[in-house]
């Protein structure tokens, strides 16, 4: 949909520079000539993505207005939002180029501002799908040990074991998915990003904290994702206790976005109650057992040490790849519980 506007869009312009009669529904001239897209939805899921692959395909400049043009006083960032929102209504009917609007916030947009919206496209959570392909997208981005010409540098390049990632990726996927009765996993687009660079850096320091010159590259494995995850999971859950609910449940609250809307069999007015023993999991203290030290379980460390003693120049890294089960249990401490972690709400009242 985005491809056939954005593509009748530049049509257009392309026969008024040649002259010829295009079609303008508007009675005032040099009105609607321009094209406002609005991508709504949650964090993560690909809206400021849309814009720039779109600025890409047709090899145009992009230009992104972001909050950090607000300016940074107080005295500024209000003079620039009352110009803004001066402007904002006269600007969207004559603007002559093609304009996308991302937010968070859609319920935050007024009746008048919505009128000058041409299309309104709501990103929803990332799907299982989505998860994997956005993950091993970020993944051949690392500097690959597959790529690597020059043997004397291959210890800068990294192992992944891509079969082991994503099992444990999919299991999380699955687990957060039941628990929460959803279709959505505990990751969105940024944070897989950021959990490939994390993860990727913890596995280059257990290659350097090895002193093993043996020309063997850092493995990216699936520990240096639970570590990243646990981390992840542990700020979250501090946040949400500290606000009194998760991003979904304030953000409906505040009448912001509804992040159900698309679940089947939804009620239209959620009630948002939580599971009974939620509160009593939910801090940070009810988590049991030590944090992991990049990837390495604190009671396995010397099976974790001779781990690296089976890769020799020759290694079957696939026999290691393909050994990872996405059901297997890790000691205490290792694992998150998404199930029933939920925090409960009695009543909801706004002002």
């Amino acid at each position: 949909m985005i491809r056939s506007a954005v593509s009748a869009h530049f049509r257009a312009r392309q026969k008024e520079k040649q002259g010829l009669s295009t079609i303008n529904l508007d009675v005032i001239r040099a009105k609607g000539k321009g094209l406002v897209i609005l991508l709504h939805g949650p964090p993560g899921v690909g809206k400021t993505a849309t814009a720039e692959a779109v600025a890409i395909e047709n090899k145009k400049p992009l230009f992104p207005i972001t909050c950090g043009d607000l300016g940074s006083s107080p005295s500024a960032v209000d003079k620039s939002l009352r110009d803004i929102f001066r402007y904002a209504h006269l600007v969207l009917e004559y603007y002559s180029g093609i304009l996308f609007l991302t937010t968070n916030r859609v319920g935050a947009l007024d009746e008048a501002f919505q009128s000058r919206v041409h299309l309104s496209l709501c990103y929803p959570h990332l799907s299982l799908n989505d998860t994997l392909a956005v993950l091993q997208s970020n993944l051949n981005r690392l500097p690959r040990f597959e790529q690597a010409k020059d043997k004397s540098s291959r210890d800068r390049y990294i192992k992944v074991l891509d079969a082991s990632i994503s099992g444990f990726v999919k299991a999380e996927y699955e687990e957060y998915s039941k628990a929460n009765k959803k279709k959505k996993g505990p990751w969105n687009g940024r944070q897989i990003r950021n959990a490939v660079r994390i993860a990727a850096g913890l596995a280059l320091y257990d290659k350097e904290a090895s002193d093993e010159n043996d020309g063997l590259p850092a493995i990216l494995t699936a520990d240096h994702f639970r570590s990243v995850e646990e981390t992840t999971t542990e700020f979250e859950e501090y946040v949400k206790s500290a606000k009194k609910g998760d991003d979904t449940f304030l953000s409906r609250a505040r009448q912001d976005r509804n992040d159900d809307f698309h679940e089947e069999g939804a009620a239209e007015y959620p009630s948002y109650r939580g599971d009974s023993d939620a509160e009593s999991s939910t801090t940070p203290s009810a988590r049991s057992g030590k944090r992991p030290q990049h990837g390495i379980p604190e009671d396995d460390d010397e099976e974790a040490e001779d781990s690296r003693g089976d890769f020799s120049e020759e290694g079957n890294y696939e026999e290691m790849d393909n050994s990872y089960s996405p059901h297997h249990v890790p000691p205490a401490g290792r694992r998150s519980q998404y199930g029933k972690k939920r925090d409960q709400y009695a009543r909801l009242e706004l002002n």
